[in-house]
């Protein structure tokens, strides 16, 4: 589909030189709904104003090659993958170039996507802060990546004997489903270890919700299945006492970790 600055009607006659033929200046990039934006990328300035993902990216129109930077938000992204997910399996996609009529066939035909030049995100939960990442900006290869079955490599990372894993599970569409199940997977075998930051209570809960039944998840000094404790008590639970150790959430409690997914 076509972008472009009008909200209202058929986005594919909408044409962005109405406004542009009238500003001298060139913009330095167009938003998420088209709108061309003058000055320095801020994830501030997005039209999604409810977007938890906001990158930068660099496109071309597949016609006539005219480069572009464009906003991209989770909306941007499946249903089943957050855009940092799309973006690490070379996946993302921005659909047609921004309707500025620079070739004739232009605005009907996809863009090429070359490169992510900044990536942020915001977590509702714990803050309503932007935060840059660095590791999901650069270029975009050209053959995307099968997802792995992030379960299984987890469940191997346990039967070789590391440690402890820590889950990296930024996208806020999939992290209480990814998590939750691995943490199902564990317990059929043993006591498992969930720790988090503070600000993230909630999630540790609702990630297992429905997964493992409640009389299953307590308090260390209950022994049940599930154990769940923020970060700043992790130094107050005996660690032999638990077979699988899961960190969740986004923060660190500052032990070392042997495999990050």
């Amino acid at each position: 589909m076509t972008r472009s600055f009008y909200s209202f009607g058929d986005p594919s006659i909408a044409y962005v030189s109405v406004l542009l033929d009238r500003i001298a200046e060139q913009p330095t990039w167009l938003d998420d709904y088209g709108v061309p934006r003058f000055g320095d990328f801020s994830p501030e300035d997005i039209g999604n104003i409810y977007a938890s993902e906001a990158a930068l990216a660099e496109v071309s129109c597949q016609g006539c090659g005219r480069m572009f930077k464009v906003a991209l938000t989770e909306v941007f992204a499946s249903k089943s993958l957050g855009l940092n997910d799309e973006i690490r399996l070379s996946r993302v996609d921005y659909g047609d170039p921004p309707n500025v009529h620079c070739c004739g066939a232009g605005p009907a035909m996809s863009s090429v996507m070359h490169r992510i030049l900044e990536y942020w995100s915001r977590d509702y939960e714990a803050s309503m802060n932007w935060q840059r990442d660095t590791t999901f900006e650069g270029p975009i290869a050209e053959e995307p990546v099968d997802p792995p079955d992030t379960i299984a490599e987890v469940l191997a990372a346990v039967g070789s004997g590391v440690q402890s894993i820590r889950i990296m599970c930024t996208s806020r569409r999939n992290r209480c489903d990814l998590a939750g199940r691995i943490t199902t997977e564990m317990v059929r075998t043993g006591r498992v270890l969930v720790t988090y930051h503070e600000s993230y209570v909630s999630i540790a809960h609702q990630m297992i919700e429905g997964l493992v039944p409640s009389a299953d998840v307590g308090h260390w000094k209950e022994e049940r299945k599930v154990t769940l404790v923020e970060f700043s008590r992790l130094k107050d639970i005996p660690l032999s006492t638990i077979s699988c150790h899961h960190s969740g959430g986004t923060g660190s409690d500052g032990r070392r970790y042997a495999k990050d997914l």
